[in-house]
């Protein structure tokens, strides 16, 4: 439900109002992968990338068996390393 709540704000370019809706749903259902994942993809949309970095290590902890996040994360950690 929450994520249909989400969708549907965001065709309604309300992406914040979407990401807030979200992040209250990921604290009621923490270990929901596909709530988890809409949350990673807006905020990385709204351009927080320190917050969908946070919610990648969180996600990777909970689900370490998703590999396509674990690479992710790798990717989001190595791109905020200086060179």
């Amino acid at each position: 439900m929450y994520t249909d709540l989400a969708e549907a704000l965001v065709k309604l370019d309300r992406g914040s109002e979407a990401i807030a809706v979200l992040q209250k749903a990921s604290e009621l259902d923490p270990f929901n992968a596909t709530l988890r994942k809409t949350l990673i993809v807006q905020l990385i949309q709204a351009k927080d990338y320190t917050h969908a970095k946070t919610e990648m290590e969180d996600y990777v902890k909970r689900f370490p068996q998703d590999s396509f996040m674990r690479q992710m994360l790798t990717r989001a950690q190595a791109a905020g390393r200086p060179q």
